[in-house]
């Protein structure tokens, strides 16, 4: 009898020490769900700032065009806006390949949030049904002793 008591202490006290880690994992995935929600809400930012920024970039390259048509240039002020409209150009480019990137690596980091998050899960259910077992063990030994 007092084996057995043992044996239920040890297994009640594996049960809350499988608890705890279950409180601590899903803080885990609380944590790691509150940073994909966190970089879903940057990138959303970077995106609605780049479509501002292509926006405007546009807004300048139709001015430019406006005032291209509008003004009789010479060849140093046409040469000045050729320059400036180049520059623009390669700005407008650089910004475009930053937002691939940018969504490259948002999808990369969001991919292997997903990942851990279902890897968590997966952990945090072997666990349940470890408890699960574990608690099932126990009263069925309650029960013998009972009887």
């Amino acid at each position: 009898l007092e084996e057995v008591e043992k044996k239920l202490k040890s297994s009640q006290a594996q049960v809350t020490d499988l608890k705890t880690q279950i409180d601590q994992l899903s803080s885990t995935v609380e944590s790691l769900q509150a940073e994909v929600d966190s970089k879903s809400s940057a990138l959303c930012e970077s995106e609605a700032n780049l479509a501002e920024t292509q926006k405007e970039h546009k807004e300048k390259e139709a001015e430019l065009h406006d005032n291209y048509d509008k003004l009789s240039l010479t060849t140093k002020e046409l040469e000045e806006a050729n320059a400036a409209f180049e520059k623009l150009q390669k700005e407008t480019d650089r910004l475009k390949e930053a937002f691939v990137e940018l969504e490259g690596r948002s999808d990369s980091d969001m991919k292997a949030s997903r990942e851990r998050i279902t890897n968590l899960q997966s952990q945090v259910d072997e666990m349940s049904n470890t408890i699960s077992s574990l608690h099932s063990e126990a009263k069925e030994r309650s029960q013998k002793l009972l009887d």
